[in-house]
């Protein structure tokens, strides 16, 4: 006789997510912003001072990030705003990544905090 192996179960069906679940990402933009508020305004808690200065940095750069283009007077204007507009993207990338780590370190310093969010 030859061995027939046993027939696997098959594969539940793929769920989609409910109405509810849909709308994950702006729920968690919002709740993210309002923990960063949160951390700012917090007397309780210090940030760092070397990210109270890249924060400051990034902000100032990214305002002022059309004054100091080196390529401005060699590419045309539309080529100029676009170039402009991909600075202006990696900074504020680089905001968020320093702020999340920042949110990270308030949300272990707020656990070890009596009665802590």
């Amino acid at each position: 006789m030859t061995y027939v192996p046993p027939l696997a179960e098959p594969e539940p069906p793929i769920q989609m997510p409910s109405s509810s679940a849909r709308g994950w990402l702006w729920w968690e933009i919002v709740r993210d912003g309002m923990r960063t508020l949160w951390m700012l305004i917090d007397s309780r808690y210090r940030m760092a001072w070397s990210t109270r200065f890249v924060v400051i940095a990034l902000f100032i750069a990214i305002f002022t990030s059309h004054w100091f283009n080196p390529l401005g007077y060699l590419l045309p204007e539309v080529l100029e705003r676009m170039l402009d507009k991909v600075v202006v993207l990696i900074l504020g990338f680089l905001l968020y990544k320093v702020l999340g780590r920042e949110l990270v370190r308030y949300h272990e310093y707020m656990a070890r905090w009596p009665g802590g969010k």
